[in-house]
């Protein structure tokens, strides 16, 4: 098992960190230049205080992964997501899968808050180590399940947000990436918010849904799941023009309704534009192209993926199902061009809005599972470049 921060400093063999925020110039301004443009890790996970076995979990995960990997997936003792190891600690890995079990922030149909529990358990009874991109991150990165962002006072929408800000404020501080699964997309405004204060910086993003989330106003409050990315842009958190949007579609309330998006500089795909690339190149790599031209590959970037972006057919169980949508192999095709692009400046990523009581059965969590993993695979393997590894 994995020892105590405490014996880890008293044997001198603390993982050696740097901060998130990247090179500073003399005027304190937070900038990502080419030769150190992103947070430095300081090597490899220290293999010296924790027997060690050669496995699917990879040679360097403690013994303890390997043998969750040797036990039948249904009998593999507390369900956590991908049978990791539990802990509490952000300290103790370099990339935090965190569920956010709230969805204080939904316009219709609630219920995302179970999204987090319904995710953990397909990945665990379903997800193999290894992807069909033949990456497993757990042998690149050193991923623990931190457990769950819980909020204690969900009936009150903004209290609840910065409940959530510095439950990821708390994470970024140990210099640890999340991967957060929500609960519904509001949540990802707070993230953002504790991500770019580490940083110093506004952040990228790829964002992939069936909805821009860039509303204003709605029934009085300018706090809900269809708003985050325009708050997000006014709290000069969120850069707008190295943004890009996959996948929009669906029936609007008003004509205008993203017109944020395009007013403020964002590069919306619209699931026609995607169609029409995918027609063209079924691998997505053009696609891919133009993500890598928008978001940049210097400064930092996160993705945030909700499963409504999927076909009702294959994601019925979330707050707001949009016909006409993205396959599960369409998406993997997409996550897997974006690894593809082996970018070194991916610092988060959340999956967010699956809510297990809208579906019959297990098969929008176990997509968001497997969809789950494959956004593991990008963020491990940025990780890994970002701390000098080499990513095979």
């Amino acid at each position: 098992l994995e020892p105590s921060v405490a014996s880890r400093q008293a044997s001198g063999t603390m993982l050696r960190r740097t901060a998130l925020r990247g090179v500073r110039s003399r005027g304190g301004t937070a900038r990502w230049g080419r030769a150190a443009t992103v947070r430095q890790l300081g090597g490899p996970p220290d293999n010296t205080t924790e027997p060690q076995v050669s496995g699917a979990y990879g040679p360097n995960q403690p013994a303890a992964l390997a043998k969750v990997n040797a036990t039948p997936r249904y009998a593999s003792g507390p369900t956590t997501f991908f049978r990791l190891e539990h802990c509490t600690d952000a300290a103790e890995c370099e990339i935090g899968v965190v569920g956010v079990p709230f969805d204080g922030g939904v316009t219709n149909r609630p219920g995302s808050r179970h999204g987090p529990r319904a995710v953990r358990e397909q990945s665990a009874e379903h997800i193999r180590p290894i992807s069909q991109a033949g990456v497993s991150p757990f042998e690149l990165a050193r991923v623990r399940d931190l457990g769950d962002v819980v909020v204690q006072r969900p009936f009150e929408l903004v209290a609840a947000h910065r409940e959530i800000e510095r439950g990821f404020a708390n994470i970024y501080e140990q210099n640890t990436a999340s991967l957060a699964v929500g609960g519904d997309h509001s949540v990802a405004l707070p993230i953002l918010r504790a991500l770019s204060a580490s940083l110093g910086e506004p952040v990228g993003l790829i964002h992939v849904d069936a909805h821009a989330d860039t509303g204003d106003d709605y029934l009085g409050s300018k706090f809900h799941h269809g708003a985050p990315f325009k708050i997000a842009v006014d709290d000069g958190v969120l850069d707008p023009l190295r943004t890009i949007q996959i996948g929009i579609r669906g029936t609007l309330a008003e004509r205008d309704a993203w017109a944020f998006s395009y007013s403020s500089g964002m590069r919306v795909c619209d699931i026609d534009e995607f169609e029409r690339f995918w027609t063209h190149d079924p691998t997505l790599e053009t696609l891919a192209a133009e993500i890598r031209r928008v978001v940049g590959d210097t400064k930092p970037t996160y993705i945030s993926f909700d499963i409504d972006v999927l076909d009702p057919a294959f994601a019925p169980g979330t707050g707001t199902p949009e016909a006409g949508g993205l396959t599960p192999r369409q998406a993997q095709a997409l996550l897997r061009a974006i690894l593809k692009l082996d970018l070194p400046t991916i610092v988060g990523a959340d999956l967010v809005e699956v809510a297990p009581a809208y579906c019959s059965g297990y098969v929008t969590a176990f997509n968001a599972a497997n969809l789950l993993h494959d956004m593991l695979c990008v963020l491990a393997t940025s990780v890994a470049k970002r701390r000098g590894t080499a990513v095979s």
